[in-house]
């Protein structure tokens, strides 16, 4: 797999452009008016593919309200789980979720994941999901993952064609050469989320972290030092890009963000060596309740 560095090859986070999701998201829920126009504005930008779940509010309504002939030319990545995938299975596209047959009928692709590596180790579920490959429900299928562990286990399970893991200038577990290694011979396709380890990296979180505040300053000092926002995208972005061959998943809530990463990606390949490895080094070495997200006391 080559090394991909522009913004159309990302994929758009959906969690949070019709809801509230998200520490940094300060705007709250928005119409689903102007979520689509924000989804519009990526396929104007060249950038087609969405990550999205059942479990974000309001992405599959949005999803569903995309312009039809707009729809051929976009990739959906969902998230599933063992009951769903059940339900895809007997309704054949299904009612269930109803933008996955108009995007089958309108030449769309659907890829689907698992939302866990414990389902995928469940051989019930793992047989359900290579059904919906196998009966042409979706094109490719895998697995979110957030433990090294998990991920390797389910590697030599085999038969994934993409992964998502989280990566980011605070969370280098997935960058450590002996899982890389794991992960080009498996020859999956990867995808790389909480870059900005949602949005901390680059904006004050809107809720105090208590315990964690030690980190969060580590982090508000940064910002502090590299006053140019486009230039700690970029930062975030090439230390993610240098590590491994990936596609990026970022979250936005507007289309001025939407803008300005694309933006930003331009100045990846002018961020030096010596800069990302010192960006890393002010969040070596984090304990994991400050990296998972899961693991937050909010």
């Amino acid at each position: 797999m080559e090394q991909v560095l522009n913004f159309s090859s990302s994929i758009l986070g959906t969690a949070q452009i019709a809801s509230s999701y998200g520490i940094t998201n300060k705007r709250g829920d928005q119409t689903l008016k102007k979520a689509v126009e924000i989804l519009q504005r990526s396929i104007s930008l060249g950038l087609k593919k969405f990550d999205t779940s059942i479990d974000y509010p309001n992405s599959h309504k949005t999803l569903e309200m995309l312009p039809e002939k707009e729809i051929s030319k976009c990739t959906i990545i969902d998230k599933a789980n063992s009951r769903s995938l059940k339900k895809i299975l007997e309704d054949n596209y299904c009612s269930y979720w109803p933008w996955m047959n108009k995007f089958s009928s309108l030449g769309g692709s659907s890829w689907l994941m698992l939302h866990n590596g414990a389902s995928y180790k469940d051989i019930e579920t793992r047989k359900d999901l290579f059904k919906c490959k196998e009966k042409g429900i979706v094109k490719k299928i895998g697995i979110s993952i957030y433990d090294v562990s998990e991920l390797e286990q389910c590697l030599d399970i085999g038969g994934l064609d993409i992964i998502q893991i989280p990566l980011s200038l605070a969370d280098r577990r997935f960058a450590d050469k002996k899982i890389r290694k794991k992960i080009k011979l498996a020859q999956v396709e990867v995808h790389v989320r909480s870059v900005f380890l949602q949005g901390i990296i680059i904006n004050k979180p809107k809720i105090n972290f208590y315990k964690q505040k030690e980190y969060i300053d580590r982090f508000n000092n940064f910002i502090r030092v590299e006053k140019d926002l486009k230039k700690r995208l970029s930062i975030a972005m090439a230390s993610v890009l240098g590590d491994i061959d990936c596609l990026l998943v970022m979250g936005v809530d507007s289309i001025e963000q939407i803008n300005f990463l694309e933006s930003a990606f331009k100045n990846i390949t002018n961020i030096k060596s010596d800069t990302i490895k010192n960006a890393q080094n002010i969040w070596a070495k984090l304990p994991k309740e400050i990296i998972d997200p899961r693991l937050w006391k909010k």
